[in-house]
C-alpha cells in the first residue's frame, strides 16, 4: 500500500481485484525484479500443489506398511526410492477430486470444502493427541519427563483441538454457506460426511484385515521394494 496505494492493489480498482502482485512488483521492484517476483510466486504455487500429494503419499505408505491399507500402497520404486504407487494414486485422486468439485455449481462445493479443512485438521490432530496418551499409558509413571511429554502435552493438545473442532462444527452448521445439502450448510455436511465415510471404510477394512485392528502388527513392518521382494524396515 505504501508503494502503489490502495487502488493499486485492487481496493477500489476492479482492474486489479483479481491479484495484487503485478502492479506492486512493477511499481516497487521494477521490470526485471518484478518478473522475478512473479516467477517466485509461480514456483511457490507449484510447491503448494506438491504438498497436497506428498504428505498423503507418505501417510498411505506408512499405513500400507503396517497393513492398514492394501500392500500395493507400500511399493517403493527400486530406482527413485519413493512411494511411487502411493504418489501416483494420491496425485490422480487429488486432480479428479479438484476437477469434479470445480465444475459442480461453478466451484461452490470446492469453496465449502476448503472452509471445512480446518475442521478436519482439528479432528485428526486431536485424535492423535488422545491416541498418544493411550499408547504410552503404561510409561506415564516412569518419570516426570514421560508424564509431561507423553501424557500432559498430548492430552492438552487433544482437548484444545477438540474445543476447536466443536466450535468449527457449530460455525459451519450455523454460518453462511454457498451450498446446502439436505437443507444443511454444505461445508458442514462435507466435513461430517467425510468423517463418516472414513469410519465406514475403517469398519469395512477391519472385516477384510482384522489383524491390524487387533494390534497384531508390530513395529518393523514390511515395505515393498520390488514387486516380488520385501525388506524389513528397522
Amino acid at each position: 500500500m505504501a508503494g502503489v496505494g490502495t487502488d493499486g492493489i485492487g481496493l477500489g480498482n476492479p482492474d486489479n481485484s483479481g491479484e495484487a502482485l503485478s502492479p506492486v512488483a512493477g511499481a516497487v521492484l521494477g521490470s526485471f525484479w518484478g518478473k522475478a517476483l512473479i516467477l517466485a510466486v509461480l514456483s511457490s504455487s507449484a510447491a503448494s500443489a506438491q504438498t497436497t500429494i506428498l504428505p498423503a503419499a507418505r501417510s498411505t505408505l506408512a499405513m500400507a506398511a503396517y497393513k492398514a491399507l492394501p500392500r500395493r500402497f507400500a511399493h517403493v520404486h527400486p530406482r527413485f526410492q519413493t512411494p511411487s504407487f502411493s504418489t501416483w494414486s494420491m496425485g490422480i485422486a487429488s486432480i479428479v477430486f479438484y476437477a469434479a468439485l470445480s465444475f459442480v455449481k461453478d466451484g461452490a462445493y470446492l469453496g465449502d470444502l476448503i472452509l471445512c479443512l480446518g475442521f478436519l485438521i482439528a479432528w485428526y490432530y486431536g485424535i492423535t493427541g488422545f491416541a498418544s496418551v493411550w499408547f504410552f499409558r503404561r510409561e506415564l509413571g516412569r518419570s516426570a519427563k514421560d508424564l509431561f511429554l507423553k501424557g500432559v502435552l498430548p492430552l492438552l493438545g487433544g482437548l484444545m483441538l477438540l474445543a476447536a473442532f466443536v466450535k468449527s462444527a457449530y460455525d459451519l452448521y450455523t454460518g453462511e454457506s454457498s451450498t446446502t445439502i439436505f437443507g444443511i450448510a454444505g461445508a458442514f455436511v462435507l466435513g461430517i460426511g467425510s468423517l463418516v465415510l472414513g469410519v465406514v471404510l475403517m469398519v469395512i477394512y477391519n472385516v477384510m484385515r482384522p489383524a491390524y485392528f487387533r494390534g497384531e502388527v508390530v513395529p518393523g513392518a514390511d515395505v515393498e521394494i520390488h514387486d516380488e521382494t520385501a525388506v524389513r524396515n528397522p
